[in-house]
């Protein structure tokens, strides 16, 4: 597509959370681990971050990104069989802000961005398994029609701001903000040209999983999707 070559967009997914709210969880949902890493939570048979990924595939193939990549700070073997699956890398946080939040990812994944020769950058939650697979155009379209620096998607009357569109040209101002202790998306992306780009469609695409029960209802979401596809 003519607006891929003419602005080079990375994606990168965000994996990166605590996961505070899912550690209720028993430890026989998962593979032993004393922490929940919820990019590994599964919903029939398929982790989160699969599901994230794949859903998104039509992206991949229709509007080439110049680059893919998790943002994590678990262990590298963690996602050693995404890596085989998909052409993505790992990108962990920088050392000196662990665990400083989404903020913290978006700086990483724009810095990576920027060895890729990119001028834009797409993230995407590791918790929102129904994304729509039409998320780059319709963000990209924004962009180009309004001129912002930063286009972030909406459904239902709320904004979800870590599924966003992302010009690299703010990653100073991003890592000056963190430096003054700004944590908050909001607080940082009200200082700069914002938009948003809306979906209506029910199940909600960006329906996300914070805690356990999140996690039930995405797994009959997920079921009662591939039975209307039978």
């Amino acid at each position: 597509m003519e607006g891929a070559q003419k602005n080079p967009t990375t994606l990168v997914v965000l994996a990166g959370g605590k996961a505070s709210r899912m550690q209720s969880l028993t430890r026989t949902r998962e593979t032993g681990a004393q922490v929940i890493d919820k990019a590994r939570l599964s919903i029939e048979g398929k982790t989160l971050v699969e599901r994230t990924l794949e859903k998104l595939q039509d992206n991949f193939q229709d509007n080439p990104f110049v680059a893919r990549a998790i943002n994590s700070n678990a262990a590298p073997e963690t996602f050693r069989d995404i890596t085989r699956r998909f052409p993505i890398e790992i990108v962990p946080d920088n050392a000196q802000q662990p665990h400083w939040g989404p903020l913290a990812g978006i700086l990483a994944a724009m810095r990576w961005s920027e060895t890729k020769n990119a001028a834009w950058l797409l993230t995407v939650p590791c918790d929102c398994p129904f994304l729509p697979s039409d998320l780059w155009q319709k963000l990209r379209q924004r962009q180009e029609r309004t001129g912002a620096d930063i286009v972030c998607s909406e459904s239902h009357g709320k904004k979800h701001p870590v599924v966003a569109l992302w010009s690299l040209a703010l990653r100073r101002s991003l890592e000056a903000a963190l430096e003054k202790g700004v944590r908050k998306i909001d607080r940082w992306t009200e200082q700069h040209h914002t938009e948003s780009q809306a979906w209506q469609q029910t199940p909600d695409p960006f329906f996300n999983i914070n805690r356990p029960e999140d996690l039930e209802q995405a797994e009959a979401i997920a079921l009662d999707t591939e039975r209307d596809k039978a």
